[in-house]
């Protein structure tokens, strides 16, 4: 019983390091998100009370039970299986920001090394007069040459994106003497190819014996992820484009609206819809192909993650691959995946990943 109050207990002592800076300034910190109203609704009003009259411990079960509803003992679960301390530890930091929010709690990455590293990835933008302005929020895309960082590629790419996916390397694990990657002749299902920027990655990685199959359905994302591609001639043949989208069932309709890395989907036609398509599992797409192996798949698919999981699971069984999984778009998605593939009964063991000093971007690996 002591095990399962474990993971309340580590965040705790992670809030209650600064208590006062943390829950100090009602305008600074809000339990429910509504600065401008915070003394007149009634949310408000029961925060302000709640803190003022409830005990240290009772006020932070107040606010642990309130942010983490519903999912407190999936989280408990996910814990104990997580195979590392420093896995362990970085969930407790992970929960912590998500907690009590960015004003008050930073996360592991955000020290004044990882702006001189957003800032070293800037030097490796050539051609400044070619971009591409994929009409997605602000950003404008320069080509990067990424040799200097021991990766002989370009691409159309932010420098964010650029430290996250190649200097910190978000698809990679690399603590505790654990290391979980693309090998030399791996094959690798890419799923959620965007722009190009893992597949180009991992194939460099797998070599010239290994092969990515990138799934990516939206047109706008495509052509860029062609461009990118074509910078690239040497890696073009390890590369595979696959235009369906990933799901727990094949053949299913699905509609679009192209917006980039934030595209919208439903499994009904909306207004503003720009295309539809089919689905496909990886399993059948392992069938049609007729693929002897899969060494890695990795999924960031804007929180679609859970139902291609599902899709895979047969191949997972057979095959048995590493697995990078983005976990970060659903707080459930923390331990329903880890869930999953712990009942497969295979082995596998768990460790986490974070690449960002915001809340996105957290990568489930695991590997037997």
């Amino acid at each position: 019983m002591q095990k399962d109050k474990e993971l309340k207990k580590e965040i705790y002592s992670e809030v209650k390091k600064n208590w006062k800076n943390n829950f100090n300034d009602n305008w600074d910190y809000v339990l429910f998100g509504d600065e401008s109203k915070i003394n007149t609704t009634f949310k408000g009003h029961l925060n302000n009370y709640a803190k003022k009259w409830l005990p240290k411990k009772l006020y932070f079960d107040f606010i642990f039970r309130y942010f983490f509803k519903g999912n407190i003992e999936g989280l408990k679960s996910m814990y104990q299986k997580l195979e590392a301390n420093y896995s362990k530890e970085l969930l407790v930091k992970i929960l912590t920001y998500r907690l009590i929010g960015h004003k008050k709690y930073k996360l592991p990455l955000s020290t004044p090394k990882y702006w001189e590293d957003l800032k070293f990835a800037e030097t490796l933008i050539v051609e400044r007069d070619k971009i591409i302005n994929p009409d997605f929020l602000d950003f404008i895309l320069y080509i990067h040459d990424l040799t200097p960082i021991g990766l002989p590629f370009k691409l159309y790419f932010t420098p964010l994106g650029i430290l996250i996916d190649f200097i910190i390397k978000q698809y990679e694990y690399n603590q505790d003497g654990v290391m979980i990657k693309v090998n030399e002749g791996d094959v690798v299902i890419d799923a959620g190819g965007c722009w190009g920027d893992t597949a180009l990655f991992f194939a460099n990685e797998a070599g010239a014996k290994g092969k990515v199959y990138s799934f990516e359905f939206i047109p706008g994302n495509i052509e860029i992820f062609n461009r990118n591609i074509a910078l690239n001639e040497n890696l073009r043949d390890r590369i595979s484009i696959v235009k369906n989208p990933l799901w727990n069932a094949s053949e299913t309709r699905l509609f679009y609206k192209d917006f980039g890395p934030a595209s919208t989907v439903s499994t009904k036609e909306f207004i503003g819809s720009s295309g539809e398509c089919k689905t496909i599992t990886i399993d059948d797409f392992v069938i049609a192909q007729n693929l002897n192996k899969i060494d890695f798949i990795k999924m960031d698919i804007e929180g679609a993650e859970p139902f291609c999981i599902e899709g895979a699971k047969q191949t997972i069984i057979k095959y048995q691959p590493k697995l990078a999984i983005a976990i970060y778009h659903n707080i459930s998605d923390f331990y329903t995946i880890v869930n999953f593939i712990d009942n497969l009964n295979l082995g596998y063991k768990f460790y986490l990943q974070h690449t960002t000093i915001h809340a996105g971007e957290t990568v489930l690996f695991a590997q037997n």
